[in-house]
């Protein structure tokens, strides 16, 4: 059985490092980026994580760019686009993300008009970038085993 520990007593005691704080951080952002739901799923890999979710920062913060201008034209490369950003996203818990870019793909399978949604898009990934900014380099982290149990 792992005892949990508060985070004042963590950093009180000096067992916090980056990444969880970084975690601590997520954990009350308002679900921006739930890292501890992707850390269970790569059972507390946070090496794995950080890894993920710079290959994200790399590939996907100009998803919206990419898609928008593919409405009018190629609805198909478009909803490649929003698939592969929704499950990118779930991958490293982009939470709200990932529901823009599942409401993107679903309208255009569905030849709904989407366009309203990528000001949401760009606004979401701009707060998932602003979170992932505080991404240590890192993924040595105490929390994360706990979060993976």
């Amino acid at each position: 059985m792992i005892k949990q520990m508060s985070t004042e007593s963590m950093i009180e005691r000096g067992t916090l490092n980056e990444f969880d704080w970084f975690l601590v951080q997520c954990t009350q952002a308002e679900m921006v980026l739930d890292v501890a739901g992707s850390l269970r799923r790569m059972r507390g890999k946070s090496a794995l994580y950080v890894r993920l979710a710079n290959l994200f920062r790399e590939k996907w913060l100009d998803a919206a760019d990419r898609i928008e201008p593919l409405l009018g034209s190629d609805i198909s490369a478009a909803t490649a686009i929003a698939h592969s950003l929704r499950g990118a996203s779930a991958t490293i818990g982009g939470i709200h993300v990932c529901d823009i870019a599942r409401r993107i793909e679903c309208g255009l399978r569905g030849g709904l008009v989407v366009s309203e949604e990528i000001p949401a898009l760009r606004s979401a990934m701009g707060m998932l970038s602003a979170m992932l900014e505080n991404l240590p380099a890192h993924g040595a982290c105490s929390v994360a085993r706990q979060h993976a149990e």
